[in-house]
């Protein structure tokens, strides 16, 4: 529910700006729709064909890949479902955040290209020692708004932060508690597992605070790349992990790691001699564990079948009523 919160504030700063800025552009909303189609900032569609540049293909296929991944094994999202009461409830709640994805991308989106109408007719308001493009809009709100109005996106700024920090850390705090901790120590009471789960949750949030320490010092020039690059290149082969469990029926666990491991490998090459744009991670890590892993699963030796009832889309009809 803070999550809830801290989107109202969020939202409701960045929309406050789209309609505060054309008030001080020359010509207002049409002037600014002039600079903006004169730079090229309205092109909406990179329609050449190109895995290193950020193209639509790219941007479809990595999104499509990131998203999978995000929505079937990442625990911040997956934490979501499980607070529902149903799982109509849980499929009413992904279909809801689809829908609001698509404005929430066009404002952030039109945020930027309001940012750039706006300092190339104020240029002597930006400051020459900002070197990074995501330190534009805190400057601009620093030095162009209110003190009160300015205070309120601050603290949308911050409840961006937060809001992917705080179910972040709690989802590695379970999966480590319940995944790892009690799965060698199954007899543990709650309460103690309640304490275990609490200070990894304070190791995780101090490790959070020392990598973000040290990227203050890389070159990055956009985050929202950078968190694209690094959720394909570490999460691509759960994503395909995910879609072999799932979406086949000849995955098998010794076939599975092979593909996870084959896939880290695909990422690094890729990484390594910038084969592919960084949004493309996703898309790459996810088809080589599953293409890789597949194979293997039918080569590698099995063992013992398992049952597979309720576990893939084909046999999810072998559920009783009640549970499916």
């Amino acid at each position: 529910w803070t999550d809830v919160i801290q989107v109202f504030v969020l939202m409701g700063g960045a929309i406050f700006v789209l309609f505060y800025i054309p008030n001080h552009v020359p010509d207002g909303s049409a002037g600014m729709i002039d600079i903006a189609n004169n730079a090229d900032k309205l092109r909406l569609f990179d329609f050449h064909f190109s895995l290193q540049s950020p193209t639509l293909w790219v941007l479809i296929l990595g999104g499509v890949a990131a998203n999978l991944i995000s929505y079937g094994g990442d625990q911040a999202v997956i934490q979501r479902y499980l607070t529902t009461k149903d799982e109509k409830s849980a499929a009413r709640g992904i279909w809801l955040n689809w829908f609001l994805t698509i404005p929430t991308t066009f404002i952030f989106f039109a945020l930027g290209t309001a940012l750039f109408t706006f300092y190339r007719t104020h240029p002597d308001a930006l400051s020459p020692t900002l070197q990074q493009s995501d330190a534009i809009f805190p400057w601009f709100i620093v030095t162009q708004l209110p003190n009160g109005v300015a205070g309120f996106l601050i603290a949308g700024i911050f409840a961006a932060a937060m809001s992917s920090l705080d179910s972040s850390m709690n989802s590695v705090a379970t999966a480590f508690t319940t995944d790892f901790y009690r799965r060698f120590k199954p007899t543990t009471p709650d309460r103690r597992c309640l304490k275990i789960a609490r200070i990894a949750t304070v190791i995780i949030g101090l490790l959070g605070m020392g990598i973000a320490l040290v990227m203050a010092t890389w070159d990055i020039q956009s985050l929202w790349e950078e968190f694209s690059k690094y959720i394909g290149l570490f999460g691509g082969g759960l994503g395909g992990l995910f879609v072999l469990a799932i979406f086949t029926k000849r995955a098998t666990a010794p076939g599975v790691l092979v593909g996870l491991i084959a896939s880290a490998i695909v990422q690094f090459v890729l990484k390594q001699n910038d084969v592919v744009h960084g949004v493309m991670f996703s898309a790459t890590g996810m088809l080589s564990c599953l293409t890789i892993g597949y194979f293997a699963s039918v080569v590698l030796p099995t063992g013992k079948k398992k049952e597979l009832d309720g576990l893939t889309i084909y046999t999810l009809s072998s559920l009783p009523k009640q549970n499916t």
